[in-house]
């Protein structure tokens, strides 16, 4: 029996009745893209009218141990978790436990914002489609991670610069989908990842999937990230969100994935119960945000990009797609349902910033729907490169001071607290000669560029999503050093030097 077939006949009748034909051709147009784009491991499973017409595993999830991805082997999907944030927001209002029009304070009484035209405009439903105004404050949360989503981040918030007005344009936070994640726990007494778990998970079979680093560690066919270092893939670690966990901490498998994915082609119905009411999943498909409407007047079309409940919607060919693409350390995500074709295909990879699974996810399309298919070298391998790893400090050599724009002062004049109402405080310090910042959870060496200006530099292994900043320390009238500015957002934040509890009012 051919290998797809009898998977089929091993997973049960929800999945036996749908096959992708000539499944072979597209195992090796799949293949072929694997092999362009040097990726480790790739897991696909396609859902079409209802049932998985195909699940198939390509490469490896372990490069170094030679073991092979299959369709049960997990990896973590990045972004595309917010679709399981966003759908127990949305059983919690079609239940009456909160309104998409509620002011997020409603349920997280200490939440401020920045101003107080967001406290009084912002509601749950711009957290769902990014249009809170948050914007980007991932460097808050990679370099000052709050251990739960209750407590810290909320009493910050009010001193993080917004990116944009409410409602002004679509401005893409995972911030905001913490804060989601806040007002689920507020509300349930429970975790978020425990609610994922008993509400969406059980209900539909996904007993491989998880919402932890701890669980995923703990899964014995568990792929390992990788990246590309000087045009080769080189083992990456995996990434602890922290509180971010409802933004992109899901991991899961193709089969896992694809009865998420049957489930909502099925107007959220599975195995005959509603795990999701119609009217809900029907809403999370609708348009609430546009990010990108560009019109094309040579080729007479509008190029629209917009945003759902977790959800990107645009077209393919013609018809309404709804997707998203999911990337962390180490790997990249992409799950994509044509509704009208009853089509939907899930890609996993164990590569990091990787295009390939948009080309696998059209190259399925094109296939499925009898399009004529493109040549794998006519998909741009487009894939980022990370910086090399560094694995210990062993293996780390620092510059020596600019002498042609040395420092204004001696180095131990720079250590010291800095602290910064919105992010936290790390310090500096003078080690081996050496100057260290010191982050809640990470340290780096402070390598000298020019005058006070220095970079964070790794001297052991960190996950490639943390940034390695520029540090410029700044100086008062008198001379002295007063503070340092990072550019974690926008505008450079400025962190003021040895302020014990600092408190900075808002305007």
């Amino acid at each position: 029996m051919p290998r797809t077939l009898l998977l089929l006949a091993l997973l049960g009748p929800w999945a036996a009745a749908a096959q992708v034909p000539a499944a072979s051709e597209l195992d090796a147009r799949i293949e072929a893209l694997r092999v362009a784009y040097q990726t480790p491991g790739v897991a696909v499973a396609v859902v079409q009218d209802g049932e998985v017409a195909y699940a198939r595993g390509f490469g490896h999830r372990d490069l170094e141990r030679r073991l092979p991805v299959t369709t049960e082997t997990a990896f973590p999907v990045g972004s595309v978790t917010k679709a399981f944030t966003a759908s127990l927001v949305g059983l919690y209002a079609h239940d009456g436990r909160l309104a998409l029009t509620d002011r997020p304070a409603r349920h997280l009484p200490a939440l401020r914002f920045r101003t107080a035209s967001m406290d009084e405009l912002v509601t749950i439903e711009d957290l769902m489609v990014h249009e809170s105004g948050i914007g980007n404050i991932d460097g808050a949360m990679v370099h000052f991670p709050d251990t739960t989503r209750q407590t810290l981040r909320i009493g910050r918030l009010a001193h993080l610069e917004p990116a944009t007005a409410v409602r002004e344009r679509l401005a893409y936070s995972n911030g905001g989908y913490a804060l989601l994640g806040a007002v689920i726990e507020q509300i349930s007494g429970r975790s978020w990842g425990d609610e994922v778990q008993d509400r969406l998970f059980a209900p539909l079979g996904m007993g491989r999937s998880g919402t932890s680093i701890d669980a995923l560690s703990a899964t014995a066919n568990a792929a390992v990230g990788y990246g590309m270092v000087g045009g080769a893939p080189e083992r990456l670690l995996y990434e602890d969100l922290h509180e971010s966990s409802p933004g992109g901490a899901i991991h899961s498998t193709a089969l896992d994935l694809a009865r998420w994915v049957a489930m909502l082609l099925a107007h959220g119905q599975h195995d005959g119960d509603q795990i999701l009411p119609a009217d809900l999943v029907t809403r999370a498909f609708s348009i609430h945000s546009v990010w990108r409407p560009t019109y094309d007047p040579e080729a007479g079309e509008l190029d629209l990009l917009a945003y759902g409940h977790g959800w990107f919607l645009d077209t393919f060919e013609g018809r309404f797609q709804v997707s998203h693409g999911g990337s962390v350390s180490g790997f990249t995500a992409r799950v994509a349902l044509l509704p009208s074709e009853g089509l939907g295909v899930v890609v996993l990879t164990n590569q990091h910033l990787s295009g390939l699974p948009n080309w696998v996810a059209e190259t399925v399309y094109r296939h499925v729907l009898g399009l004529p298919p493109r040549e794998t070298a006519s998909f741009p391998v487009d894939v980022g490169e990370v910086a090399p790893i560094v694995r210990d400090s062993a293996s780390v050599s620092f510059r020596d001071l600019n002498p042609e724009s040395p420092p204004t002062h001696p180095l131990e004049r720079y250590t010291g607290a800095y602290a910064h109402p919105g992010f936290g405080t790390f310090t500096v310090a003078l080690r081996g000669g050496a100057l260290y910042a010191d982050f809640p959870t990470l340290s780096f060496a402070l390598e000298h560029e020019q005058a006070n200006v220095f970079r964070l530099r790794r001297t052991y292994e960190i996950h490639v999503n943390t940034p390695d900043f520029p540090v410029r320390f700044d100086l008062g009238v008198d001379g002295s050093v007063t503070g340092a500015s990072i550019p974690f957002q926008a505008e450079p934040v400025t962190f003021a030097r040895d302020l014990d509890g600092l408190r900075v009012e808002r305007p």
